[in-house]
């Protein structure tokens, strides 16, 4: 098990990690607010008769899915 850190380091270091989980919970809340807010606007124009939704929201997801995964790389290199 890895020793506690000495206080003038978590001192430190306690604004970056700060930063870096609100800004991963406010990413978790659009990514879940883009899924609710999809699923409600399928609910509501699937009378309509279009039939696509799904298929439309599924590639947007997964465009941005993959746009995030090349910029992450991108970042790393």
């Amino acid at each position: 098990m890895a020793s506690p850190l000495p206080k003038d380091v978590e001192q430190s270091i306690m604004g970056n990690a700060l930063r870096a989980e609100v800004r991963s919970v406010a990413f978790m809340a659009f990514i879940l607010g883009i899924a609710v807010g999809f699923g409600i606007g399928a609910a509501v124009f699937a009378d309509s008769g279009a039939r696509y939704y799904f298929v439309a929201g599924a590639l947007v997801i997964g465009l941005l899915w993959f746009l995030a995964a090349r910029a992450r790389r991108g970042k790393q290199n």
